[in-house]
């Protein structure tokens, strides 16, 4: 019996796997760069299409760095929740190309006030 055929698929698999949960975005990998973390603010956001017909967010965002304002984009699904213009989110990015980023964090615009369901009680007597 050749298991050689059978790791290569688990491998494969695995790799598919994984990327269907990053939204088919490659990760972005900082060896042996320096990096810096740097709050960026929300810009745009506007609907597309994941895998599947899935509905998803397509946040552009802007961040400061070397005296430079740097623009880049993500896919928010519902792992990072509903993003709106002026959320503050949290990027990681490498000193030498600050063009390299990503987002590792999200905070959320707190001077709108939570929206609660009321649940009505009912009071039954047996």
């Amino acid at each position: 019996m050749k298991t050689t055929p059978y790791i290569f698929a688990l491998l494969f698999i695995g790799l598919v796997f994984y990327l269907g949960f990053n939204h088919f975005e490659l990760p972005s990998f900082f060896l042996f760069e320096k990096t810096e973390k740097i709050k960026g603010t929300v810009t745009n956001t506007e609907w597309t299409y994941g895998v599947k017909g899935y509905r998803l967010q397509l946040v552009t965002y802007k961040f400061a760095a070397k005296d430079s304002i740097y623009t880049d984009k993500f896919k928010a699904g519902q792992r990072e929740g509903l993003q709106k213009i002026g959320d503050k989110i949290l990027i990681e990015y490498s000193v030498d190309r600050p063009e390299k980023n990503e987002v590792i964090g999200y905070y959320r615009n707190q001077s709108e006030p939570i929206k609660t369901m009321k649940l009505e009680v009912k009071n039954e007597k047996n």
